[in-house]
This record gives C-alpha cells, structure tokens and sequence, in this order.
C-alpha cells in the first residue's frame, strides 16, 4: 500500500520535468492521476508511462492558467475519479528571459501571476461530488 493509495491528485504541468516525475511518483505511491498540460501529446505519454507501470491516470490537455482551462481540469477529475484530493500546482510561465534585476514592475507581477495565482482559479479544494 503507498503513502497516496486511493487519493486522486491533479498535477498540472505533467507533460515533461518536473510535473511528469511528479506525476509518476504520484501515481506509483497509489494515487489516481488526471495529468494536465497545454500540450496534447506529451502529457498522453505520461500517462501512458504511468499506465504501463499498473497506474491509474488521466490526461488533458488545457491551460491551468485560465479559468475555463483550470475548471475542465477538475471537471475531468470529477467525471473520472469521482473527486479531487490533491493539487500538484507546477504549470507556470517561468517569465520574461532576462535578468531579474532588468525586471520592469509589469515582468514582477507576470511571473507571480503566472506561476502562482492564475493556476488556482479551480478552487480545487471544494471538488467533491
């Protein structure tokens, strides 16, 4: 039995790096996985990865960045797992490509909407049936 056993996580950004190590990780300590990205075919590979090991997992491809993006993510939770335990918030934009110093105030509060209030939008913690 692992640490997540029947506990359903979304994880965003599960299409590569981070978000598809977390997403395997997730899912071999017994969580239900809906992996999400902006990209269709890479995050189909994790879960592919995951199925093959004997995981259980679900991919969509949308943008957690948007409302309508966050709430189909977690309305596929609901409509395949039933629930929604746990969010792996990991999709983000890391910014513009330049030095932080060289931020205007408009790059500041990009990068913190990007990568830290825009994928909450879901609400996730109220995502029971």
């Amino acid at each position: 039995m692992g640490l997540l056993t029947e506990r359903v996580a979304i994880v965003t950004g599960a299409s590569k790096g981070i978000g598809r190590v977390m997403s395997l990780l997730f899912a071999r300590e017994g969580a239900k996985v809906i992996c999400a990205a902006r990209s269709d075919g890479l995050v189909n590979e994790t879960v592919e990865l995951i199925r093959a090991a004997g995981g259980e997992a679900v991919a969509i491809a949308a943008d957690a960045g948007t409302e309508p993006g966050a709430k189909s993510i977690v309305d596929i939770g609901i409509s395949t797992f039933g629930r929604v335990d746990t969010l792996v918030n990991n999709a983000g934009d890391g910014g513009p490509t330049k030095p932080i110093q060289d931020y205007t105030t408009e790059d500041w509060f990009y990068t913190v909407n990007s990568c830290l209030t825009r994928p909450t939008s879901a609400r996730v913690s109220s995502c029971r049936r």
